[in-house]
């Protein structure tokens, strides 16, 4: 076994065997973990923002650190409300994804549409 496969590998898991549906269950779309990303993303949001508006350089300085990370978060969940795998209610995926395009400067159809999810 190479040492990527050591590190891929989890404690109990047998290689080349598929893992079973209840080990993978924490991978399915939740409208949960989808608000709490989403929340994340936008109280991050202000934060960066905030501190970027302090007159000292430094905490201008964390503000764009801040803002950067920020962003892709915001491309992540772009990413994901394009495969509508965010949330597990679908109706959330376009709105959700046409602001996580806003923020991270990706207009969101045009970014659905190219990666390959129509």
């Amino acid at each position: 076994m190479t040492q990527e496969a050591e590190i891929v590998t989890h404690h109990g898991a047998v290689p080349g065997v598929p893992p079973s549906a209840a080990t993978m269950s924490h991978l399915r779309p939740s409208n949960w973990a989808g608000g709490t990303l989403l929340s994340s993303a936008a109280l991050l949001t202000v934060v960066g923002v905030a501190l970027s508006l302090r007159p000292n350089w430094w905490l201008w300085l964390l503000g764009q650190a801040v803002l950067a990370a920020t962003m892709v978060q915001w491309f992540a969940l772009l990413h994901e409300c394009g495969h509508g795998t965010l949330f597990h209610s679908k109706a959330l995926h376009a709105p959700v994804g046409w602001v996580a395009g806003f923020f991270s400067m990706i207009p969101f159809y045009c970014w659905k549409r190219i990666h390959g999810s129509v």
